[in-house]
């Protein structure tokens, strides 16, 4: 938020020495750098230099390169040896960061709590708050704040590394085939696209309209923060994604029909969405890792690679819309086409359950079957009826009764109106004391 949204880092200028804006380079590594701390750690980096040493190099390249880009950037620096310096800066700036957030996935993947979702909500709302606090200050207060920023983080580490992990899985986790993993890698590029074009073409911020579209942001975050404290869903990622495209899509829109004073509304309900879908990535990222047994880093470093390709994508199609200068309402209305398409198309809420779905395997001549196999004498139900009453027993849902048995979900429900009718009960919980009370 520090390096792309304030002038501390990345002033971006309108004549640069690179064919590409600065926004676009430092993307560019971004991407660069997720994909050298994946490949480094895969090839035994942590073995090589341990856990110490893996924290002090990210301590070294993110405060070392948050430093020199703010000084090479505002600076005649910028334009020395063909911009080499500030690439230089930007890369470790970029490969600090890559291995800052893949050491904190590390260990969400870990933490027995189920407040990680609550306490990323928490982190980002605060981050709003430093991100004001940088804006406020001088120049060369503001680099030297963003420099200390990673020492801060790093800290906070440590600190958390106290807090209780839990244990490895002991069920077999599922293959990779299973997993919708191809289309949730589209979506989440798809998303992030849009998000690059939206904050490079339709964002109209600036000065103070930006203050108060990342202030209507912080507040909206701020209400969800405490949403989900006050409520504590039980489902974290699930409370995540439900605002992700409802709040791009209604952003974009509202940027369109406001007029000029109001649009800062519209933005910060998008900036708001952009860094729900943010946040879901590296908690659903940890969660998967940690249910496949797989490598945190690669599976992690993979899902930021991806959301940042699609930011990297959609800021230069931005770019491409400055020159071209097409319709901003054309642009918005292609926006919300390829965020309806990703979200309720390609991959809506029961595609995203797949990553957290254990398939059943239920005892043969189990307590219930019997029970199940009474009932449906005693009330005359169809065979059918029966094989839903086993599933019912055992807490299943409709949709997951209508998956499991190959049925449309309507007619997973009739069959449960049906047995609701027959047994004289008319909710769940209703019909599991039946159950229960059955001998068998």
């Amino acid at each position: 938020m520090i390096a792309m949204c304030t002038d501390a880092l990345l002033p971006d200028p309108f004549e640069t020495p690179f064919p590409v804006s600065l926004t676009v380079l430092l993307l560019v590594l971004s991407c660069l750098g997720y994909l050298a701390v994946v490949l480094a750690r895969e090839a035994g980096l942590d073995r090589l230099l341990g856990k110490r040493g893996i924290l002090a190099l990210t301590a070294a390249l993110a405060v070392g390169g948050s430093l020199g880009m703010g000084i090479v950037a505002h600076s005649e620096l910028l334009g020395a040896l063909g911009g080499l310096p500030f690439v230089v800066t930007a890369a470790a700036f970029s490969l600090g960061n890559a291995l800052l957030l893949i050491t904190w996935g590390s260990l969400w993947s870990t933490l027995a709590t189920g407040y990680v979702g609550r306490l990323l909500c928490a982190s980002y709302t605060a981050a709003f708050a430093i991100f004001f606090v940088v804006r406020a200050l001088p120049l060369g207060a503001a680099v030297a704040v963003s420099a200390l920023l990673p020492l801060a983080s790093l800290a906070g580490y440590l600190f958390a590394c106290a807090a209780p992990r839990r244990r490895p899985l002991v069920r077999k986790p599922p293959s990779w085939s299973e997993l919708p993993v191809g289309k949730a890698l589209v979506a989440l590029v798809a998303a992030n696209f849009v998000w690059g074009i939206s904050q490079k073409y339709l964002y109209a911020g600036a000065g103070g309209e930006a203050d108060l579209s990342f202030a209507f942001a912080a507040l909206c975050l701020l209400v969800f923060t405490a949403y989900m404290f006050v409520v504590s869903p039980t489902d974290e990622p699930s409370a995540l994604l439900r605002p992700i495209v409802p709040a791009l899509v209604c952003g974009i829109a509202l940027m369109q029909v406001f007029p000029p004073e109001d649009v800062f509304l519209g933005e910060g309900i998008m900036i708001y969405g952009g860094y729900c879908l943010d946040m879901l990535v590296m908690l659903a990222a940890s969660d998967i890792a940690f249910r496949m047994r797989g490598s945190v880093v690669r599976i992690f470093g993979i899902a930021l690679f991806a959301a940042r390709l699609g930011s990297l994508a959609g800021t230069v199609v931005g770019e491409w819309c400055f020159v071209l200068n097409p319709s901003d309402v054309s642009v918005a209305m292609l926006c919300i086409v390829v965020l309806v398409a990703a979200g309720m198309l390609l991959f809506p809420q029961g595609e995203f359950s797949r990553f957290y779905h254990v398939r059943a395997e239920p005892a043969a001549d189990s307590l219930f079957d019997r029970k199940c196999v009474v009932l449906a004498e005693i009330y005359g139900l169809t065979e059918r009826e029966q094989e839903v009453l086993g599933l019912l027993a055992r807490g299943r849902s409709a949709p997951f009764i209508a998956q499991e048995l190959s049925i449309a979900l309507g007619t997973a429900k009739n069959h449960i109106s049906n047995i609701y009718r027959k047994i004289g009960v008319n909710d769940r919980q209703s019909l599991h004391n039946v159950i229960e009370r059955e001998r068998g």
